[in-house]
């Protein structure tokens, strides 16, 4: 009789097992339909690391993480501990891609950082003329010479 009990309960607990399982699977879909059926939860609010792992993401190039931060709700102006913006980072570092991005989405190129430099002056410290050129098109044309007299905005 016992050994009777007990085949039942194996039974039943692997039944029980198989159709959460299968509820499971059935009630997931994959990342990507699932992304385009719900809204993505956002943070009520973006801590000072977040902000410098999207500002560290742009100007590493790193073009999947910065689209993830803006799909999230970020403002792709926050500035970071050194009132440096992502587009900022971007543009010193020529990632062509994520300043395009950034653009699309609403960066300001005219905000200045701790020392009063802008994306455009770090494009033009560089001499990344393809990048100036896109700048200064987002900017209103605003197109300005950056010499050694300049003295940055404090």
């Amino acid at each position: 009789m016992i050994q009777f009990v007990n085949k039942i309960s194996n039974s039943v607990y692997l039944t029980i097992s198989l159709l959460c399982l299968l509820y499971i699977l059935l009630s997931t879909r994959p990342l990507e339909s699932r992304s385009q059926l719900e809204p993505v939860e956002r943070p009520s609010e973006f801590s000072m690391l977040h902000i410098a792992n999207f500002v560290y993401a742009a100007e590493n190039g790193d073009y999947e993480t910065v689209y993830k931060y803006i799909r999230l709700g970020i403002d792709v102006n926050v500035q970071d501990h050194n009132r440096d913006t992502a587009l900022m980072g971007a543009c010193l570092n020529g990632h062509i891609q994520i300043i395009k991005l950034l653009l699309k989405n609403n960066a300001n190129p005219l905000l200045q950082n701790n020392q009063g430099y802008d994306a455009l002056a770090f494009a033009k410290i560089q001499e990344r003329d393809k990048i100036t050129g896109v700048l200064s098109t987002y900017s209103g044309g605003v197109d300005r010479a950056l010499s050694s007299t300049d003295q940055p905005a404090n």
